[in-house]
């Protein structure tokens, strides 16, 4: 038994020193690889930059070719044959719309930019998810872990209580007691197995791949003052991609008032084949204004809703900071209470292994029963569980936190 006790002690230095810790960045990398709504993000992107580029079309001429057939009863004195084909070329230029196009142009560059930083925003908001689901992993897997060495030390100290039993050293209550209690840890165990499976399919779902992680080991994250992390919330990339919608819907509204301009088109013809009559000319230029003077409102309203479109988009921009500060100091504070924590259960899982250690020695001189031993164990191995959970909460908030802020690990 003593032998046995000393393996399991064994086994509980090997938490401390034995895994390698998992490396977040290439876990995360797997994670943006497979993840559909980036892709539907990056996607989004390219329909912006074609958006973009149509939008540029009036800083350009067009060209195109024109074939027309004519035909009447009777012919006029211009046109004296009939019927009449018409073959020509025509090239067009818009000289000036009152900057309707550069504003178009500006919006739509705009909304490109936005399309960036939603590709960013999404990123973060995956990489929040998936360290989540990861630390559940870890944390789950060293559950199980522990609850199976409390399992292993009561199933001794039922075995050994049942032969005291038997000779009327011990009340038959309290070797029930030990089973009762070995029946609940073995329910537990098969209980975060069901949740550790689901979370196993979830990594499987995010990564695209099955993979053992092994368990994460790193250093205690050094907190910084709230004011240092503060600064980096103006720079998260949804903050960005709010502000450039904002931007570009006032350029739209702008766009939309400057309907009211007139414009200058430039129009030239050459033609390829056109009737004997004016077989003369090969080719004509026209020129025209055009004063927009009514057109039932709809410059107007649309012009209003353009407006009114940019006022919203301001308010979502304050309504999205007031909810990132919020939530940065509902992160931060945790990050906190984790390390205030983590500093009490160090201690305690000094002390516990310490009377553990001693209880073994008392035992070697006959000064303890075999069960005090057990139960010390029992203390250990429940302190460096609650040691593990803490810890394990300390890095998935930690991280999680620095990702909120836009600095993915």
């Amino acid at each position: 038994m003593i032998k046995k006790i000393s393996l399991l002690l064994f086994s509980l230095s090997l938490v401390a020193s034995a895994s390698l810790p998992k490396d977040l960045e290439d876990y995360l990398e797997k994670v943006f690889d497979h993840s559909s709504e980036l892709k539907i993000a990056r996607e989004e992107l390219n329909r912006k930059q074609s958006e973009s580029l149509a939008s540029s079309s009036g800083f350009f001429p067009s060209l195109e070719t024109n074939y027309s057939y004519f035909t009447e009863d009777t012919p006029t004195t211009l046109s004296s044959e009939n019927p009449q084909e018409t073959t020509k070329l025509t090239l067009r230029q818009n000289l000036f719309r009152g900057f309707v196009d550069v504003e178009g142009y500006r919006a739509a560059r705009l909304r490109q930019q936005a399309g960036l930083a939603h590709v960013e925003a999404t990123k973060i908001n995956l990489a929040d998810h998936a360290l989540d689901i990861f630390f559940q992993y870890q944390i789950l897997n060293k559950d199980i872990y522990y609850l199976k060495l409390q399992i292993d030390t009561l199933r001794s100290r039922v075995s050994d209580q049942n032969q005291q039993n038997r000779i009327g050293k011990i009340r038959a209550a309290e070797s029930l007691s030990s089973r009762a209690e070995l029946l609940i840890k073995e329910s537990e165990v098969a209980e975060l197995q069901i949740r550790l499976r689901s979370i196993e399919t979830q990594l499987r779902e995010l990564t695209g791949a099955d993979q053992n992680y092994k368990e994460f080991k790193s250093k205690t994250p050094e907190l910084k003052s709230k004011e240092k992390y503060v600064q980096y919330l103006n720079d998260r990339a949804d903050i960005k991609r709010e502000l450039l919608k904002k931007e570009a819907a006032e350029k739209e509204a702008f766009r939309a008032k400057l309907e009211y301009s007139p414009s200058l088109d430039l129009s030239g013809n050459y033609y390829l084949d056109r009737p004997r009559a004016r077989d003369d000319s090969k080719w004509d230029v026209t020129a025209s204004i055009t004063l927009p003077l009514f057109s039932g409102f709809r410059t107007y309203s649309n012009h209003s809703i353009k407006k009114s479109q940019a006022i919203l988009q301001q308010y979502q921009v304050d309504l999205l900071r007031r909810r990132l500060n919020l939530e940065f100091e509902e992160r931060y504070n945790t990050v906190l209470q984790y390390q205030g924590s983590i500093k009490l259960l160090e201690e305690a899982l000094d002390l516990s292994k310490r009377a553990y250690e001693q209880t073994r020695r008392d035992y070697g001189f006959g000064q303890v029963s075999n069960l005090d031993v057990l139960q010390s164990l029992r203390i250990h191995t429940d302190t460096a569980r609650n040691y593990n959970r803490q810890l394990m909460g300390l890095y998935s908030s930690f991280y999680k936190m620095e990702g909120y802020l836009g600095k993915i690990p």
